[in-house]
C-alpha cells in the first residue's frame, strides 16, 4: 500500500498548470501552491474545494520567490526575510482550508526550498518551525535528510518521499530537470519505479545501479504533461491509502 500525493493548486490566472481536476481523485494527499511559485486566490479556493471533496489530505506548499523559474532556483535569503515569506504562504493556504472545514494534515517545502530545507540548517529550520507555529503534524521530505532528524526531534512526523516522475543519481540525488533524461514521462517507467521503491526498498539510477531506499510517500508533480497518465497507472496498479496519520 502506498500514499500518493501531487504537487498540485500552480495555476497563475490564464496559465492553467496541470489537471488537476483528473488528477485529485486518483491520489491520496495533495500539496497546494501557496501563491508565490503559483496558486493565485482563485486556484487556491478551487484547489482546496477538490480536496476536501475527494477526501485527499492537504498539505502547504511553500516556495522560493521566483514565479518565472517556478520557485526553482535556490536564494539565499536572510532567514527573517525567510520566515515571514514561508509563513505568510502557509498562513494564506491555512486561512483557506479552514474557512471550508478542513485541516492542514502535512507541510511540503517546493523545488528549490525542498532542497536546501533537505541539508541546509537555516532552511530547515525555518520549515519545521512553520510547522510547529501553524499545528501542522507532519513534514514531507527526502528520506535519511537533516531535515527529516530535525522534525523528529521537533515532535513532528516526518513523512519520507520518493519521485515516480523524476530520475536519481548515484547518491540518490534527483537528476537535474535540465539534463537529458531528469524527468519521467513514460507511464509505465513511473510506474516501475513506484513498485521499486513502495514494494522493494530500492530504486535504479540514471546509470542502472540500484540503491536501497526507504519512503512511505511516493510524489508525482501535477506539472508534468504526463501527470494524469502517470496517476492512472499507478493508482490502477498499487493499493494506495493515505500517509501515516492523515
Amino acid at each position: 500500500m502506498v500514499d500518493l500525493n501531487c504537487d498540485m493548486g500552480e495555476s497563475w490566472y490564464e496559465e492553467t498548470v496541470g489537471r488537476d481536476t483528473a488528477i485529485m481523485p486518483l491520489i491520496t494527499s495533495c500539496n497546494l501552491a501557496c501563491g508565490v511559485h503559483g496558486g493565485d486566490p482563485g486556484t487556491m479556493q478551487r484547489s482546496v474545494e477538490l480536496a476536501l471533496l475527494h477526501k485527499i489530505n492537504i498539505g502547504a506548499h511553500p516556495s522560493l520567490p521566483g514565479q518565472q523559474n517556478f520557485g526553482r532556483e535556490p536564494i539565499d535569503m536572510p532567514e527573517q526575510e525567510l520566515n515571514e515569506l514561508i509563513y505568510s504562504q502557509v498562513d494564506r493556504l491555512q486561512a483557506e482550508v479552514k474557512g471550508q472545514g478542513g485541516e492542514l494534515t502535512h507541510l511540503k517545502a517546493h523545488g528549490a526550498l525542498y532542497h536546501l530545507a533537505a541539508s541546509q540548517p537555516k532552511e530547515a529550520m525555518v520549515v519545521v518551525a512553520a510547522a510547529i507555529y501553524f499545528g501542522i503534524p507532519k513534514i514531507f521530505g527526502p528520506p535519511e535528510s537533516a531535515l527529516g532528524r530535525l522534525a523528529e526531534r521537533a515532535g513532528l512526523t516526518f513523512v519520507a518521499e520518493g519521485f515516480v516522475d523524476r530520475v536519481y543519481e548515484n547518491g540518490r540525488q534527483l537528476r537535474s530537470r535540465s539534463l537529458a533524461g531528469g524527468v519521467i514521462q513514460n507511464p509505465a517507467k513511473a510506474l516501475a519505479q513506484a513498485r521499486q521503491m513502495a514494494e522493494h526498498g530500492w530504486v535504479i539510477d540514471y546509470y542502472g545501479t540500484s540503491h536501497p531506499i526507504q519512503v512511505e510517500t511516493l510524489c508525482l508533480h501535477g506539472d508534468n504533461p504526463a501527470a494524469l497518465e502517470i496517476a492512472e497507472a499507478i493508482h490502477g496498479a498499487l493499493e494506495v491509502r493515505r500517509s501515516p496519520n492523515g
